[in-house]
């Protein structure tokens, strides 16, 4: 047995969404924030303790079944490929991470602009249609700048978006489509999670079956961020060869943009029946905070294939989900919180500039304030906590539609 000293945070990750409940799939190897992410594994150890005539007398204890937790930070980006005409797009670790929690992704070929009827309204080339889904995101060229905005319905090749563009599509403006992560009723998905060190080979995991949560922050010169809470059944530990599938630690050709920071974020809170184009209200530094209980929780039946775990259900708890926000000292909310009046909460972070431009999208299209307001600090603030509820503004029966909190890159 030889010990070693070596720089922990130098490794390597890699994540699959499993093919069947603790079936590992494809894995892809990701880049995760090692100052933020970790694997913990446990093992229940049963004691024994018959009674005995010496004081002293002690047997092994049993070992009882595995589990691990972990996190895994993961920076918000969209991948390298824009979704434009012509392109499908292809999972990467961020959309395998997100869809397995969340549950569902709407991903799909862009298009172009075919007749520009309104700054809520345009036809997309014929037969397009399809590749657009209620509830999801999409990104138009207008005047030369790209603008995100969430489709609120698809009626043949006519796509109708909220809040509205700045101006009319132009005929022949680039439409680029979106990865929408979103919220579904059911989940049965599981994803396996493997680490290595990589300067002692000897030090790796395979922890499979995993399910968990998703929060998103972001911050003033900080990187947007997706950090998932996991649980998992089982592990192993050992040599990168022994592993199933085996581990090569080597460095990987990255299939996400840029990192993205969130100084440019463009944060959108008004009532949630306005259809105009919105006015960026700022939300202080460090001023918002988005949870999302998903819900998900292991089926555990004695005998159970995996350390007595059969299975993922989604149990959802409505009441669980919260964006917290501060803003400026700002006394309509107490009206707002009495009245009950519903808003959406829009933060869309843009990376580039022109027709080149990359989002990343955080919205609730229908909240409500379920804490009263809150006011601190020497230069006064407002603290708001809200609770996204299932979206009715959005046309259709779809469960992009209907989530109440919607993920996209663009």
């Amino acid at each position: 047995m030889a010990a070693s000293d070596f720089f922990a945070k130098q490794g390597w990750t890699g994540v699959s969404l499993d093919s069947t409940f603790g079936t590992t799939g494809t894995i892809q190897h990701a880049a995760v924030d090692p100052n933020a992410s970790s694997i913990t594994p446990a093992r229940a150890v049963i004691p024994i303790k018959d009674e005995r005539t010496r004081p002293w007398y002690a047997v092994a204890p049993i070992l009882g079944p595995k589990s691990a937790t972990a996190k895994v930070a993961i920076h918000m980006r969209p991948p390298t490929a824009r979704l434009a005409n012509g392109v499908v797009g292809t999972d990467n670790y961020l959309s395998v991470m997100l869809k397995a929690i969340m549950g569902g992704e709407s991903r799909g070929e862009g298009s172009i602009v075919a007749t520009g009827t309104s700054a809520t309204v345009f036809v997309v080339d014929a037969g397009d249609g399809p590749q657009f889904t209620a509830g999801a995101w999409v990104a138009v060229d207008i005047g030369g700048t790209l603008e995100a905005r969430r489709v609120t319905s698809v009626a043949t090749d006519t796509v109708t978006v909220r809040p509205a563009f700045s101006a009319a599509p132009s005929i022949g403006a680039v439409v680029i489509n979106s990865s929408t992560f979103y919220l579904t009723s059911t989940n049965t998905q599981s994803v396996t999670l493997q680490h290595a060190k990589a300067n002692d080979t000897n030090f790796s995991w395979t922890a499979v079956g995993g399910t968990g949560n998703v929060s998103f922050g972001f911050d003033t010169n900080k990187l947007v961020q997706a950090v998932f809470d996991l649980k998992f059944p089982r592990w192993t530990f050992g040599a990168i060869a022994a592993q199933s599938p085996a581990i090569t630690v080597a460095e990987f050709s990255e299939t996400l943009a840029s990192h993205m920071l969130a100084n440019q974020a463009y944060t959108y809170l008004f009532p949630a029946s306005v259809t105009t184009v919105p006015t960026h209200y700022p939300f202080e530094q460090g001023g918002v905070e988005y949870s999302v209980a998903c819900g998900n929780e292991h089926i555990m039946e004695m005998g159970g294939q995996l350390e007595n775990a059969v299975g993922v259900v989604r149990m959802p708890d409505r009441d669980a989900h919260r964006i917290k926000t501060k803003v400026r000292a700002d006394s309509q909310w107490e009206a707002v919180f009495t009245a009950g009046t519903l808003y959406s909460i829009m933060t869309i972070i843009p990376t580039g500039s022109g027709t080149t431009k990359r989002f990343v999208v955080f919205d609730a299209p229908s909240c409500v304030l379920v804490e009263q307001p809150t006011y601190e600090g020497d230069r006064l603030t407002t603290n708001l906590v809200w609770q996204p509820i299932e979206d009715t503004i959005t046309a259709g029966s779809t469960q992009t539609a209907s989530s109440p909190v919607k993920v996209a890159v663009i």
